[in-house]
């Protein structure tokens, strides 16, 4: 229980998903292994910094990968509770931002959406690496604290709120989630946390449960007759209608081309920049490119409205 709310449990890794008394343990081939195994992966790396990851479904799609690994290049750092989202239980977030600034580098658009999200991920691997490099957890949560403030969206303490509401104390699911990431950006740029609109962010929405759900301040994108923008937040289906495989989501902060695409999540690599493969990791990456011919994608995806 978090806040006399049951708590439903983790996203995109290994799960365990309580709800009231009923414990459900995800399977151990898991869905990134699957994708792994379906497209084969190819990595560069840049230094000691992962460059990027490619699914690739082809041959030609993989003899191309060089010139579109060029083209991605290598993305470096640069610098920029309660309930309620603008709430704060920590003295270091920011307060002073909170009044949104129409110049905002950070307005409540899918542009903004995406700027945030690869500008707090930067940041918040040079400032959590207390159990690795953008690792975030419920031990050093408050990490992302001053990442939030040194990025500086328009509403600071409420993106910072999403990470403390739902780490502080959280022992049994530690980790920071795919969901929990994407509820922090658009929190700091919109002041409300995307979450469907039938469940409260802080009753701890699965990734899955997203599919095709209203949400407020978005519509929603048929993949069949959709063109992927930057800040379109994208998911991975469920491969058992959300018993135990609990999906993933996402944020796209580049479009390379109209089907790759350079996106913003958690808990998805290891500090390695490797798949994780199902294991729980906490990480904060922005290296990965999706394909849009991932059969693993959702059947759409969401957008801020008016974007």
């Amino acid at each position: 229980m978090v806040g006399g709310l049951v708590q439903r449990g983790t996203q995109c890794g290994v799960t365990t998903r309580a709800s009231g008394v009923v414990t459900r343990a995800r399977s151990a081939t898991t869905r990134a292994t699957q994708r792994q195994q379906a497209f084969g992966i190819v990595f560069a790396s840049c230094g000691e910094m992962l460059c990027t990851s490619l699914r690739v479904a082809s041959l030609p799609l993989l003899v191309g990968a060089a010139s579109l690994l060029a083209a991605v290049g290598c993305v470096g750092p640069t610098s920029g509770g309660s309930s309620t989202p603008g709430g704060s239980d920590n003295a270091d977030a920011a307060s002073s931002t909170d009044a949104a600034v129409a110049t905002s580098a950070f307005e409540c658009s899918g542009a903004g959406i995406a700027a945030y999200a690869d500008q707090l991920v930067n940041e918040a691997r040079t400032r959590c690496t207390q159990d690795g490099v953008g690792v975030v957890k419920h031990d050093n949560y408050t990490c992302m604290s001053p990442a939030i403030n040194q990025v500086n969206p328009p509403y600071a303490s409420a993106s910072y709120n999403v990470v403390s509401t739902l780490l502080a104390n959280n022992t049994q699911y530690p980790f920071y989630e795919c969901t929990y990431f994407v509820q922090t950006v658009t929190a700091g740029v919109c002041n409300v946390p995307i979450s469907p609109s039938n469940t409260p962010w802080t009753n701890y929405p699965l990734a899955c449960e997203f599919i095709g759900q209203p949400a407020q301040g978005y519509q929603w994108i048929e993949k069949a007759n959709g063109v992927v923008h930057v800040g379109d937040i994208l998911l991975y289906k469920s491969s058992d209608n959300c018993r135990y495989d609990p999906g993933h989501i996402m944020i796209v902060v580049q479009v390379i081309d109209t089907s790759h695409f350079r996106v913003a999540e958690a808990n998805e690599l290891t500090v390695n920049g490797m798949p994780g493969n199902g294991i729980e990791t906490g990480v904060v990456s922005n290296t990965r490119i999706q394909t849009l011919n991932d059969p693993y994608l959702a059947s759409g995806w969401f957008r801020h409205s008016g974007s």
